[in-house]
């Protein structure tokens, strides 16, 4: 073989592997024909408890708790040792009824838990961003408190952000299931622990990729739900459930929040997957952001038309967004501006939901 066709030759073998390297890569299930058979849990729809989540931030800090330093509250720029009117210089909209707070401490986290059940609200999703992170510190602290205290609210994450690829991905779920899916605070439905991924997460690999990685969980072990912030019709296909973090977006476009919901369920419905309509009491995070987005409250009214949306949408569960996102004026934590209206409203809704008929 003369050494032109030597070199034709070895470039045509390059070829040949780029070529099936890339069809794994898009792929995975290629060299992992074992995943084929694994199938997504069926849910029982008709017997699935009605339940009203909120999503819950877990990153707060004081130099008076825990933390012993500003965590936060500093958001955008601020400095909460500056008083401004008698009030100090928050990166929030509205200002706690009783001041910052450290998410470390045990009384907040205890004062969190009835103000929630006084509400009606079944569990906390709470922000999540990696094992060893501030925020994993606290919900570990959180399931603590909610065992020892024997609260009704359960607990989960909000998976925000993929660290590496599919199959780091997968460690670290099958680590959140091991570590945490089995402790009795942690929120679970029809004997599964409920794992909710957020649209960052979701959209840092592509729907292929998710497959692979929840098929995997589920080959290794762990019998769990994913509840996907995504409407994509993919997202059905892979995950066990939708739902959006906020709908903001809709309600500033003038959209009709109603119709997004019904064609949510619908989606859901074709392919067996449970859908949650989140509500909204307003937003405005122009404290933290130039220009930022701001969408009024108008008195509890907008609070009151994403609760009707979501019940004329016969969602499965309702979401809040959210318990206490200061930064972003979505709160509906007792605030000196509001009250506790909307731990109020929150109760009515939430009483009428989940006595509702099922459609």
């Amino acid at each position: 073989m003369s050494k032109k066709h030597a070199v034709v030759m070895f470039i045509a073998v390059l070829a040949v592997i780029a070529t099936v390297m890339y069809i794994v890569e898009k792929d995975p299930l290629l060299i992992h024909p074992e995943l084929r058979a694994v199938e997504k849990p069926k849910l029982d729809l008709d017997r699935l408890p009605r339940m009203v989540l909120a999503f819950y931030y877990p990153w707060y800090g004081t130099p008076w708790g825990q933390t012993g330093a500003w965590r936060h509250w500093d958001e955008g720029g601020h400095d909460p040792d500056v008083f401004i009117a008698g009030r100090r210089d928050l990166g929030a909209t509205d200002y706690p009824v009783d001041g910052p707070y450290d998410s470390k401490d045990r009384s907040t986290i205890v004062r969190h838990f009835k103000l929630a059940e006084e509400a009606g609200i079944d569990g906390f999703i709470v922000s999540w961003w990696g094992f060893g992170t501030f925020e994993d510190q606290v919900f570990r602290l959180m399931l603590d408190v909610a065992e020892e205290v024997g609260t009704s609210v359960k607990l989960t994450i909000y998976y925000e952000t993929v660290s590496g690829g599919r199959d780091e991905t997968a460690e670290e779920i099958e680590r959140i299931l091991g570590e945490y899916g089995g402790r009795e605070a942690f929120l679970k439905v029809q004997g599964r622990p409920v794992v909710f991924i957020y649209s960052r997460a979701v959209n840092q690999m592509s729907f292929r990729d998710w497959d692979y990685v929840l098929r995997k969980v589920r080959h290794d072990g762990f019998d769990a739900l994913f509840i996907a912030d995504s409407f994509d019709e993919r997202a059905a296909e892979v995950f066990d459930g939708l739902h959006t973090y906020n709908p903001v977006g809709v309600l500033s476009r003038g959209g009709n929040l109603t119709d997004l919901y019904v064609d949510a369920k619908k989606l859901a419905e074709e392919y067996g997957v449970l859908f949650a309509a989140t509500v909204l009491p307003g937003y405005d995070d122009t404290h933290i952001r130039q220009p930022g987005l701001a969408y009024p409250r108008d008195g509890g009214e907008t609070y009151r038309k994403t609760w009707e949306a979501a019940l004329l949408s016969h969602a499965d569960w309702v979401l809040i967004c959210s318990w206490n996102e200061w930064h972003e004026g979505s709160e509906i934590e007792p605030s000196v501006e509001y009250g506790d209206l909307y731990i109020r409203l929150t109760a009515e809704y939430a009483n009428s939901f989940k006595a509702g008929e099922r459609r």
